[in-house]
């Protein structure tokens, strides 16, 4: 936090005269979203993004959900900003979520499901068209992104039976109880991951600096590397990282 302006900190700044000064400034803010629209205009979600992108680590975003899903490509910045936000978010579960909305519960560090609130799971909805080899090839990369999509989703929160279920097409239901009781798992499932992928990016980082030095690349150019592939802190597995290199 700034130091406040000495300047503000005159008597005559302060309604009172008599007692302690006191100064006082906000450090943090509690934001509300409401996500009751389908994820498909990219352009209605700018500003949630624009907010994730923004805040600091002393504030808080508490998203108000009841949605039915909707495009993968809009879901899917929403969700890797979750990931990369300063602020702690929570997910408020309201209503009915399903399909990709139950995906971007899953990425928020918190969630709470109110009563009667429900969630519908299922795989990946795709299509393609062009030629018959292109349509394959298509497919294959929409199957490889589908597993890997539902696998770190749901990640701790789904058995692995369920989740198997899901990616052959079955589509699992889950109450408020259920969804309160597995959100636990989910927490700790979701902290050893990103701790190993953090050793992951820790690796490709050391990796650049080897290729710096034996390639001679100009220190800028080094620099930039570094910085890409510098993850960038959010959950607690990674700010307990973090703490551990300082």
């Amino acid at each position: 936090m700034n130091k406040p302006n000495v300047a503000k900190l005159q008597k005559d700044f302060f309604p009172f005269k008599d007692g302690a000064m006191i100064y006082s400034e906000p450090i943090a803010f509690q934001h509300t979203v409401f996500l009751d629209e389908y994820f498909e205009d990219k352009g209605y979600y700018q500003s949630v993004l624009n907010l994730m992108n923004s805040v600091t680590e002393n504030d808080n975003i508490t998203f108000i959900l009841n949605n039915h899903g909707g495009s993968l490509d809009v879901l899917l910045p929403l969700i890797n900003l979750l990931e990369l936000t300063a602020a702690h978010t929570v997910s408020l579960c309201t209503g009915s979520q399903s399909s990709a909305a139950t995906i971007f519960a899953m990425y928020c560090d918190e969630l709470v499901a109110l009563d009667f609130s429900e969630f519908m799971i299922h795989e990946l909805q795709t299509g393609a068209i062009g030629t018959m080899s292109n349509v394959t090839r298509s497919a294959e990369s929409s199957a490889k992104r589908n597993r890997r999509l539902v696998e770190e989703s749901y990640g701790g929160f789904l058995s692995p039976e369920e989740i198997e279920d899901v990616l052959r097409g079955v589509e699992v239901y889950l109450c408020d109880a259920e969804i309160n009781a597995r959100w636990p798992s989910r927490k700790v499932w979701r902290d050893a991951f990103f701790a190993q992928k953090l050793q992951t990016q820790q690796a490709l980082m050391e990796q650049a600096m080897l290729q710096e030095a034996e390639l001679e690349i100009p220190d800028d150019v080094a620099q930039g590397i570094v910085e890409m592939l510098e993850p960038q802190i959010k959950t607690p597995a990674k700010k307990r990282a973090r703490k551990a290199k300082e």
